[in-house]
């Protein structure tokens, strides 16, 4: 059995994510500073019979990273799987934007993926058994999304998967970033609470050639599949789940329009 490690596994991609891979049968240990959700999670994963272990916390904090992978380590014996949900967004336009709300969100989103990272490639590492790390990005890493911080640091977590990939190839661990588009997810709907919601689904229904808003299991499925042993000679790849909303239209569409 499998063993995978979710950072921000009570949100709506973490969790989506935690249902497919236990649907798989693999082991997981879950964090999240949400700690109520993060039991919900829990009581919902165990009485179906998953294996499961949780750790509340803020993988913000210095110390955490280590904690977390001895925890995971500990519980189920090794970490096989990383899975970087972990992240925070807001709407925020520059240059209205101060220090202390840049470096939370590049600490989130970027530097606390990176710790994590670091502490659980060391227990691969040592168990010597290779593995693999699914880095949640996003397609703001191209568009630099809502907030230029969590824009930046996306594309900054899209280049530090090109660094682990080339790095821990030899050592049978993969390494690939997942670019989500507009998702729904209760993040997106906090940003755009009420009507305004709805005025993005519209708007980027109408720009998506799917014509429709992605779902959380839309990005937990390809997740999976980079996780597990089917991806084995996959790594180092950036592979969006936008349902193709960052597709230029045809140069015919383009020239009706005008």
């Amino acid at each position: 059995m499998r063993s995978a490690l979710i950072t921000g596994a009570a949100g709506g991609i973490g969790s989506a994510v935690a249902r497919r891979l236990a649907a798989e049968g693999v082991s997981l240990t879950l964090t999240d500073r949400n700690a109520p959700a993060l039991e919900r999670l829990f009581a919902a994963l165990a009485g179906v019979g998953a294996t499961v272990a949780v750790l509340a916390g803020d993988v913000r904090e210095r110390d955490f990273a280590r904690r977390l992978a001895d925890f995971a380590s500990a519980r189920m014996g090794r970490i096989d799987v990383l899975v970087g949900a972990a992240g925070a967004s807001r709407l925020a336009q520059f240059p209205d934007i101060d220090d202390d709300e840049w470096e939370e969100l590049v600490d989130v989103n970027l530097s606390a993926a990176y710790r994590v990272a670091r502490e659980v490639t060391r227990c691969m590492l040592a168990q010597g058994r290779g593995g693999a790390i699914v880095e949640i990005s996003s397609i703001a890493y191209r568009s630099g999304g809502g907030h230029p911080a969590y824009g930046a640091a996306k594309g900054g977590m899209v280049t530090l998967c090109y660094a682990l990939a080339q790095r821990l190839g030899p050592f049978g661990i993969t390494v690939n970033a997942v670019a989500p588009g507009v998702i729904d997810t209760e993040m997106v709907r906090t940003n755009f609470p009420g009507a305004a919601f709805e005025r993005l689904a519209l708007g980027a229904g109408a720009h998506t050639p799917l014509r429709r808003l992605g779902r959380a299991e839309d990005v937990a499925e390809l997740v999976a599949f980079l996780a597990l042993e089917r991806a084995r000679f996959v790594t180092g790849a950036v592979i969006p789940v936008t349902g193709g909303i960052e597709l230029l239209p045809p140069i015919g569409a383009l020239a009706e329009s005008a």
